[in-house]
């Protein structure tokens, strides 16, 4: 794959991706959508945030995250005005700094 090639990662449900070049062609190949080094990350769901979620909190309870790959942190904003801030990926549960209160957050950067 090009260096210049776009691709979006969609998510569709709770486990699925649809990894999508921009010419409309669906990537399904696992070594090439493992080898794919993304710009940002901004979604919700998936392995790579598995660990924001606390116990009996509801998909729609984070409200946005963004990943800094470099610091290789991620920040995330909820409906409990809580801006969170984890080691990034977030894998399993435990990898949260303290937390800061504010209110509702609708976007997180």
């Amino acid at each position: 794959m090009s260096p210049f090639t776009v691709l979006f990662l969609v998510l569709h449900g709770p486990i699925h991706y649809l990894d999508f070049c921009i010419a409309g062609k669906q990537v399904t190949n696992r070594e090439e959508i493992s080898s794919i080094h993304w710009n940002s990350f901004t979604g919700v769901l998936g392995n790579e945030v598995n660990g924001i979620w606390e116990k009996y909190t509801d998909t729609n309870d984070v409200n946005a995250v963004d990943a800094n790959f470099q610091g290789q942190v991620l920040v995330s904003g909820d409906d409990f005005g809580l801006v969170k801030l984890f080691k990034f990926p977030c894998l399993k549960k435990g990898m949260q700094y303290p937390v800061k209160h504010a209110n509702c957050r609708l976007s997180a950067r």
